[in-house]
């Protein structure tokens, strides 16, 4: 006897009939922070390729003396 019932079963079985699982030896985790990792070697490699690290160390020796100026103003005012 057919029924609403058996067709849903009898089709749920045919879906599964030949499917197999498929396992990865690696998560979203992982993939995320290969993707990630990526990412910062593309970022390193053009910081240091196209002169970023000199632009960054004038930055900072700039604002190193910006920052020894305020400091001798501050020592001043206070004597």
């Amino acid at each position: 006897m057919f029924s609403i019932k058996n067709i849903g079963r009898e089709r749920a079985r045919d879906d599964t009939k030949g499917v197999k699982m498929i396992y990865r030896k690696w998560s979203l985790f992982s993939s995320t922070v290969v993707i990630w990792g990526s990412v910062a070697t593309v970022g390193l490699a053009q910081f240091f390729l196209l002169g970023g690290k000199e632009k960054f160390q004038e930055y900072l020796y700039r604002e190193g003396e910006r920052l020894r100026q305020q400091d001798r103003a501050m020592i001043a005012s206070q004597k």
